[in-house]
């Protein structure tokens, strides 16, 4: 929507207050369908401020909370054997020192931490594998140790778990259409 070519917004996501029935709404907790994602190749420039905010990079997940649960919830990922492939929780991991960074730390090792609001919440998966076990006070020179390898296109189950409520939804992870990879090369 623009008005008179002073400002614009794009409303994303529209389709949820459609799907918000009664029924959704009345539920402790709701995980919606989760969209397709794209397992998009490339690389992020220097920060510009003239430069606008691009789509989240992963799988944007929603759910609907009634009310903000007394107990930590988790969005479990698991691949089309059902073995896990990563935990996203509303519960925020201190940090440990292993960077000279502790902002960038806590961001980092905190990404995809999901909200506890009423109403409708968002997250986004990384695409990423758990990473590494981080141990106390261990410096890295390079490397990132908190995602693991990025997850291969295919078919995925996200799962949902808030007290005692379990809900699914299935995921599918398309490769970059630019990149010519088989199968067997993903893995």
């Amino acid at each position: 929507v623009g008005i008179h070519c002073r400002s614009s917004w794009a409303c994303f996501h529209l389709n949820l207050l459609r799907v918000l029935t009664p029924g959704i709404r009345g539920a402790a907790a709701h995980l919606f369908n989760v969209a397709d994602a794209t397992r998009w190749q490339y690389n992020r420039g220097p920060g510009d401020k003239f430069a606008g905010q691009n789509p989240p990079d992963g799988a944007v997940i929603h759910y609907w909370l009634k009310e903000a649960p007394g107990s930590d919830l988790t969005i479990e990922i698991l691949d089309d054997g059902g073995k896990l492939v990563t935990t996203l929780s509303s519960k925020r991991r201190p940090s440990i020192g292993y960077s000279d960074n502790p902002s960038g730390e806590s961001n980092s090792i905190n990404a995809g931490l999901l909200t506890k609001n009423a109403g409708i919440n968002q997250v986004v998966w990384n695409l990423h594998h758990t990473g590494a076990e981080l141990i106390e006070n261990g410096k890295l020179d390079f490397g990132g140790p908190v995602f693991g390898p990025r997850a291969i296109p295919g078919v995925y189950t996200v799962r949902l778990k808030v007290a005692g409520h379990e809900q699914s939804s299935t995921l599918r992870l398309h490769p970059d259409p630019r990149v010519t990879l088989s199968a067997a090369d993903y893995k």
